[in-house]
Order: structure tokens, then sequence, then C-alpha cells
């Protein structure tokens, strides 16, 4: 061996998770530990191009700019960062994505197969009523000319597994006379799907496989696992041109759905005040609103394009949750995922809410902002890596991977 071999440093595994929503593109190195800990290293996000007029050609153009930005940072400032001022060689082992609206088509169902007598549960058996159920959820999907070719399938996940009424975690060797399977599916566009996971595996060509997952099931599986006295709640994600919502009643997803209106309306109706001024941001505008201080002409029109955009959003949001369920009410406790200069406008809008027409009681919903669990999901290093979504879908890949 030669002097040079002395020096060469030990490979440390690491994998990398992409953030794919419609308003920002997010992207983190992490580590994970034998028990599934995870440790993020490195992150960053990068914002996807406000446009006054929109097309679906216009915004993934834009998302696929924002994609390459935070893989050149994930890269130069991280990776290569990383192998410099530490004792590692980092390598990359595993990437993924996580897909919010408007990149993907979601649906949960519950599947039941019921016999007189008792018979024997398969991993056979339960295979091919997922793929039965697969292919009825395309046949759902395929109208107006569309071909199933058109979509590429992200998950198709047990949720849950019952026999006879009861919830178990090895149904496999037993006889039941009832299973039931809660089962969440979620499908891509082919053309945006394929052209998100070329750019990144171009960059990283040693990796042969990309896995795809939805931000619905992510924050579903994390919130359930790691606030376990908490049974039944909403996630609500406010994207740049979609809303989407997930409730979740008794540890299952009762039901999903999304809308199209996000914070973009807001900086849409903002817009109007900055006239193209240079030095007048729309965030920046919110931001002294919020503080107060705006104290000129421009209060007014704030307020005006604020109380426009939250009459939108509401009667949006309170049409889709009272469209979400026959029972009589729905969870009290909302999961608020938002950036933080807008954070406080839509907790403002969702504590306007007509909570009390859904609820068990007249309270209004309780609101949990992600900066207030920013810390449950992965041991966040230093606070500059602080990203609270990140952190979640991190943990959520790491503790598939464990259990695969």
């Amino acid at each position: 061996m030669s002097f040079l071999g002395f020096l060469k440093k030990p490979v440390k595994n690491v994998g990398l998770v992409f953030d794919i929503g419609s308003k920002t593109v997010g992207g983190a190195i992490y580590e994970k530990d034998s028990n599934g800990s995870v440790k993020l290293l490195y992150t960053a996000r990068e914002s996807i191009a406000f446009q006054k007029t929109l097309t679906s050609e216009s915004l993934l153009t834009a998302l696929l700019r924002s994609l390459e930005l935070v893989i050149v940072h994930l890269q130069k400032y991280g990776l290569d960062h990383l192998g410099q001022t530490s004792g590692f060689q980092y390598q990359v082992d595993s990437l993924s994505g996580v897909f919010s609206s408007p990149w993907h088509i979601s649906e949960t169902k519950i599947l039941k197969w019921k016999q007189d007598a008792p018979f024997l549960i398969t991993e056979t058996s339960v295979n091919d009523l997922l793929a039965k159920e697969e292919k009825d959820f395309m046949s759902r999907l395929l109208v107006g000319g569309q071909s199933e070719a058109m979509f590429n399938l992200l998950e198709h996940r047990i949720i849950e597994i019952r026999l006879n009424g009861y919830p178990t975690s090895d149904p496999y060797g037993k006889y039941a006379e009832e299973i039931e399977l809660s089962i969440f599916t979620s499908v891509s566009p082919k053309k945006v799907h394929e052209k998100i996971k070329a750019l990144i595996l171009r960059h990283f060509p040693s990796v042969e496989h990309f896995d795809s997952h939805t931000f619905s099931l992510s924050a579903f599986a994390s919130i359930r696992d790691f606030f376990t006295d908490i049974e039944h709640f909403f996630v609500v994600q406010v994207g740049g041109e979609v809303t989407d919502i997930t409730i979740a009643k008794k540890g299952l997803i009762a039901e999903a759905v999304s809308f199209p209106l996000g914070h973009n309306q807001l900086l849409r109706s903002l817009s109007k005040i900055c006239h193209g001024h240079p030095g007048c941001t729309l965030e920046g505008l919110l931001s002294l609103y919020k503080e107060g201080k705006i104290h000129s002409e421009d209060r007014p029109k704030v307020e005006r394009a604020i109380a426009d955009a939250k009459l939108s959003w509401l009667e949006l949001f309170n049409n889709a949750i009272s469209n979400f369920s026959a029972e009589t009410f729905l969870p009290k406790t909302v999961f608020l995922f938002e950036e933080r200069v807008y954070s406080s406008v839509f907790e403002d809008f969702l504590k306007s809410a007509e909570s009390s027409q859904f609820t068990i009681t007249a309270e209004p919903f309780e609101i949990k902002t992600s900066d207030e669990f920013r810390a449950v999901f992965a041991n966040l290093g230093q606070p500059l890596f602080a990203d609270t979504i990140l952190a979640l879908e991190a943990n959520f890949i790491a503790r598939l991977q464990n259990k695969s």
C-alpha cells in the first residue's frame, strides 16, 4: 500500500431529499444512524419565480430552474464543503423526491374482503388486492382521452391492515373472516416526474434509483408517529399555487383534498401596490404590515389585498372541509406548514375559518405552525439548516428505508 493510501478519508454514506412544491424547491443532505435517527448536514431552498400569469408549462420551467440551483448548492456548498472540512468523504447512496400539489394526484381508499369462513391471509392475496385497486384507481383517473402512459405511480402504500376489525402489523399466516386495507395511492404526470428525475440523476449518476413520495403521506405518517397524543388532526400545506389538506382520524388518513389557491394569490393582490417599483418587494411589504410599520396611504391598500385573499382562500377551505366527511365532526388540531413570513397570515385566516360548523365544540381551530415543531423530526445541526419540511421528509424516508 502506498503512503497516500493512509491519507484516504473513510467514506460516509448520506442521503439526499428534494422537496418539490409550487412556491419553492428544497434539498437536504442527511445522515442516519442505525436506529433511524436523522441529522441534517446541509439544506438549500430556492423560490420558484413568481408569475403574474400562470400556465402549467411556465410553472414547470420555473420549477426546473430552481431545482437546478438547489442541486448546485447541495453539491458545491454541501457535499464538497463537508468533504473539505471533515474527516470523511461523503458519498450519496440514496435520492428521494417528495412532491406536493399540483405535481401529483392522490386518493385514499379502504378495501375489504370478507368470506363466511376463516381464510388464510397471505402476502400474495394482499398483493392481489393492491394490484386490483391500483388498476381501478387508474381507470377512475383516466378520463377525456388520457392514457395510463401519461402518469407515473409515486406511491401505493398500505397505511393499516385490520383482521376481523382489529389492526395488526403482522397479518400473514393468520386466519380471518375479513381483511380491511387502508390504502394511499398517488401518481404524477409522467412528463413532470421524468424531467425532475432525469435532472437529479444526471447530477448524481452513481445512484441508480430515485424514490418518489408525496408530502401528504410523509406529513401524516410523521405527525401520527411523533405526536402520539393527538389522534385526530389536519395537515394544511399552503403552497404557492395550491393548498393541500389532509385529514387524519384515529391514526388513518380519512381523506385528502387540494384547491387551486395558495399564497401567490396574496402576492398577486399586493403586486398592484408596488407598481413595479424596484425598492418594493412583496415579502417586505407584508413584513412591514405585520410589524405595524406601514403608516402611509399604502396601509389601506395592503389591508384590502389581505382581506380579498382571505375571503377567496377561506371560501375554498371551508368548502373543502365541509365535503371531507359525512361524520358530525372534524379534528380541531391543525398542523400548518407555511413559510415564516406568511405563516402568521394564514394562521389568522384559519382562526377565522368556520370551525364551529365542523368540530365538536364552537372553539376555533388549535393551530400548530411548523416553527413550533421544527426540531421534532431530526437533529438540525446548525440553526442555518433548520428547515422543518426537509427534516420531516428526511425522517420519513429514513424510517421507510429501515423497514425495507
